[in-house]
């Protein structure tokens, strides 16, 4: 498994928020578990729609 899909899995596990784009840093992280769509999703679904 490459390291960013390790990365974003332990992100998720540890979440709840499924992150898809890089760089997965803490303030991308902060933002998507608040639901803003930073990370290009709404931090729901991930599907991008808000």
């Amino acid at each position: 498994m490459p390291p960013g899909a390790a990365l974003a899995n332990a992100i998720y596990r540890a979440t709840g928020t499924r992150l898809y784009e890089l760089p997965m840093n803490p303030e991308r992280i902060f933002w998507a578990t608040r639901g803003n769509g930073a990370n290009g999703s709404n931090g729901a679904n991930g599907s991008g729609e808000a």
